[in-house]
């Protein structure tokens, strides 16, 4: 099927690979442990994603089970986790050894741990919300044995249509998700567009610096792996982590993978104006005759076809549009979050010193005068799984 849902701003559950491939067994593992639903004491298998809820006092992350084990950090209530092993009961507490991302694991007692399914974000009707997990089946009915229609990446905006229904012990929203259609989806894997938490996993950006640092790691510390020059596309892979006053972002690349500052990073479709040189990126995309999800279709563009912009923008179902023509496919409208800018109509000053970062660029003084900033952008050139439910 053609991509036409974005994937673009922001929200994550972390691990939800391992929790879909649970799911996708036909929902029994759910189904079959209704305690761990509502019971304080829960019950959870490795690749569940939980939630902290720990009526606000937030709760130890420890390198052992156990009260006399040393406490790595406390998690704020809301952190998202997957359950990589356990049960092990030990000082009166069932422990669960979990992965908050790539860099953080521990030990967290079970009682102050929700199934993420489980908990009903308390959506309204015309509410646009958006997929937080890697993939999130949409069925034709509020329940895990309901059939499939489709399933919806990371990032896909839909309009909340009704709900909840509570079924197998999950809050079921029915959604308007554009050309993925109208069906039921588990709440607790949508978030309210204006509340992502960051860029969520597979969003598609760009570089918005003269020159981005790819590093090793999340911190100004870290090493410089490579530069990424202007409109270079990259796609989220975990984070965000804050350090060194930045949110960090683990990134793909042309460059290869690594860690960015989610500072210098912007929506495709943000950086586009009329004029504009531009290619399709991230997969087929949809050229259609007018701003929008349901105007007709006029033909698919592959990965790579370039276009020049004639118009827009123009926002539509959660997307900002942009009226684009080539030779091959003739003029059309299509989402600016699928289309990477390789020129501009803008006269430029490439100065020697802008080109390598030798004197501090413009970036430092728009962001901020602190020294972390200045080493980031002048000193040192700028900083599929299986569906869920």
């Amino acid at each position: 099927m053609n991509r036409t849902q974005a994937r673009p701003s922001p929200r994550r559950l972390l691990g939800s690979l391992a929790l879909v491939a649970l799911i996708a067994l036909g929902g029994l593992a759910m189904v079959t442990r209704p305690t761990s639903v509502f019971a304080q004491d829960a019950e959870f298998v490795a690749g569940d994603t939980v939630v902290v809820t720990a009526d606000g006092d937030g709760l130890n992350l420890r390198s052992e089970p156990g009260l006399d084990s040393e406490v790595l950090e406390t998690l704020p209530d809301g952190t998202v986790a997957t359950i990589t092993a356990g049960p092990e009961p030990v000082d009166d507490l069932t422990w669960y050894e979990a992965e908050i991302d790539a860099d953080r694991s521990g030990w967290l007692a079970s009682e102050f741990l929700t199934d993420a399914a489980t908990i009903d974000p308390g959506f309204e009707a015309g509410d646009v919300v958006q997929v937080n997990t890697d993939l999130l089946n949409l069925r034709d009915d509020a329940s895990l044995d309901a059939g499939i229609i489709d399933t919806m990446p990371s990032g896909t905006q839909a309009t909340v249509l009704d709900g909840p229904v509570t079924a197998d012990g999950i809050p079921w929203y029915q959604i308007d998700a554009g050309d993925f259609g109208t069906g039921w989806a588990a709440g607790g894997y949508l978030a309210l567009v204006e509340e992502a938490d960051g860029f969520p996993a597979g969003t598609v950006l760009v570089v918005d610096a003269d020159l981005l640092n790819l590093r090793d790691g999340p911190s100004l510390d870290a090493g410089v792996i490579d530069q990424l020059p202007t409109y270079a596309a990259v796609t989220i892979v975990s984070g965000p982590q804050a350090a060194d006053g930045y949110d960090w972002y683990e990134v793909d690349s042309d460059a290869g993978t690594g860690w960015v500052a989610g500072a210098f990073l912007a929506s495709p479709a943000d950086l586009i104006a009329i004029g504009d040189t531009v290619q399709v990126i991230d997969g087929d995309l949809n050229l259609r005759d007018a701003p929008g999800l349901d105007s007709e279709v006029i033909d698919v563009m592959p990965d790579g076809t370039q276009l020049t912009v004639v118009d827009g923008p123009e926002d539509a179902d959660g997307y900002t549009w942009f009226q684009v023509e080539s030779d091959e496919f003739g003029s059309g409208w299509a989402a600016g979050q699928f289309l990477q800018v390789i020129s501009t109509d803008e006269a430029t000053d490439d100065t020697s010193d802008e080109a390598t970062g030798g004197e501090e660029s413009s970036l430092t003084t728009a962001e901020t005068d602190s020294a972390d900033v200045a080493e980031e952008t002048a000193e040192e050139a700028t900083p599929a799984g299986t569906p869920t439910t």
